[in-house]
Formats: structure tokens, C-alpha cells, sequence
């Protein structure tokens, strides 16, 4: 949905969080629901809900409401309500993973997704669903590349200062 900015944030402490920013209005402007039920906010950023916390491969749906709700659920919905949809009926067994491997050393990153589902409400009485991820990236460091391996070096007219040795 191009309306939906989901940013993770690199370089400022957030502790690596992902959070819903509908029309820009900052993080805690979005109201984020699970199956229409509130989600608490992440303790570290304490306005917003942190979407990493909610198992993609349970996703059945997923209900934007663009316009701000603030008279319906409060000021916590300004900018508006997203609300996921879980599974209910899943049944069966899914894997998918992806790794990629850059051509120089460092930076390679893989995830993984598991996703077990058993049992029918109607038929059985009950269905349980078990989902499992990993995400991991590898240390990339400027010394790895050649183009931010230098450090400063005047007599080469090389001003930048990424080694982590040199100084200023």
C-alpha cells in the first residue's frame, strides 16, 4: 500500500525497531491493532508499536485505514488504524529462506521462515499455528571495501577518516 512507510531505522538509537508512519506524522500517530485488538507499544521507543514483534507468516490480511481515527480510538490514531489479520484455519507446513552473499567479504544477510498449522475449528475444534523467523546480517566494515578502506592519508589527498585507527 504506498500510503504505509514502514521504516527501519539505521543510524539513530532505536534499537534496530520497525515502525508503522502513516502520512509522516511520526511514529505514535499510528494505531496498530491485532485482530482489531490494541498491540502495547515497544518499551525502548515507548510511543509506537514495533512491527518486527508480529510473525509475518501468520499474516492472513492487512486493513488500512487511511484517514485519521482519532474520534473512533483516540489520539493514538491521527494518522490512522492498521490493523493485521491473522490465520485462523491454517493447516499444513511452509519453509522459505533467502541468503544473499555479496561478492567481496562482509554484508551477506539470510532469513527464515517456518509456519506449522494443524486442526479445523469447524471440524475439529481447534487449530494451532506455530510460525518461526531468523534474520541475521554479517559486519560490514570499512576497511572491506576499497573505496572506504583509506584513512587519512594527506600526502595521498585522502581526507576521509573511516579507518578506525587514524585520527582526525
Amino acid at each position: 500500500v504506498p500510503a504505509i512507510n514502514i521504516a527501519q531505522s539505521i543510524g539513530t538509537f532505536t534499537g534496530g525497531g520497525t515502525y508503522a508512519n502513516l502520512r509522516d506524522l511520526g511514529n505514535g500517530r499510528t494505531l496498530v491493532l491485532l485482530d482489531g485488538q490494541r498491540l502495547a507499544n515497544n518499551a525502548n521507543d515507548g510511543n509506537a508499536v514495533e512491527l518486527s514483534g508480529i510473525p509475518l507468516p501468520a499474516i492472513d490480511d492487512v486493513q488500512v485505514l487511511r484517514e485519521g481515527a482519532s474520534a473512533l480510538y483516540g489520539s493514538d490514531a491521527i494518522a490512522g488504524v492498521i490493523n493485521f489479520i491473522t490465520k485462523k484455519d491454517y493447516q499444513g507446513a511452509e519453509f522459505d529462506a533467502s541468503f544473499d552473499h555479496p561478492q567481496d567479504p562482509g554484508g551477506g544477510s539470510g532469513n527464515a521462515n517456518f509456519t506449522f498449522g494443524h486442526g479445523d475449528l469447524l471440524s475439529d475444534g481447534y487449530n494451532i499455528m506455530v510460525t518461526a523467523s531468523y534474520s541475521g546480517q554479517q559486519e560490514r566494515r570499512a576497511t572491506q571495501r576499497s573505496f572506504t578502506a583509506y584513512g587519512f592519508d594527506p600526502a595521498l589527498g585522502v581526507a576521509s577518516t573511516n579507518d578506525p585507527g587514524t585520527w582526525p
